[in-house]
């Protein structure tokens, strides 16, 4: 799913967090400041059991971004079972060998620092 992030299936996924909207300011990001390297893939499904997705991934790099919003407006991730959660996704990926780099609300108002962060991340690694 590498199409513009305005299709239905990530609004669903936003709820009221403003998530999609920073997945927006990613990828747009992306695209302007890196043309050259590969577009991540969307809401890729990486573990075997469970429905896990990670918002944005490179997997010939095991590379993974995930965007937690909401966090000064009480959003999921700021509440014990969603982190708990969070916790045991981020610590299966990493089991099975990905890379998960996680950025906030605070981060992502300077998209372009976290992009480059992340293609930084991603140029120091060799693919998987």
């Amino acid at each position: 799913m590498q199409e513009h992030m305005e299709s239905e299936s990530v609004k669903r996924t936003a709820k009221a967090t403003g998530k999609a909207a920073l997945e927006q300011k990613f990828l747009d990001s992306w695209r302007r400041c890196f043309p050259t390297l590969p577009l991540p893939t969307l809401q890729h499904k990486f573990h075997p059991v469970r429905k896990w997705r990670f918002d944005f991934c490179w997997p010939d790099y095991k590379l993974a971004v995930e965007l937690h919003g909401g966090n000064f407006v009480h959003g999921g991730h700021n509440r014990g079972m969603h982190q708990t959660s969070d916790y045991d996704k981020g610590n299966e990926a990493v089991k099975l060998g990905w890379r998960v780099l996680t950025f906030g609300t605070i981060a992502m108002k300077k998209p372009d620092d976290v992009v480059e962060y992340v293609a930084e991340v991603m140029t120091n690694a060799q693919p998987a």
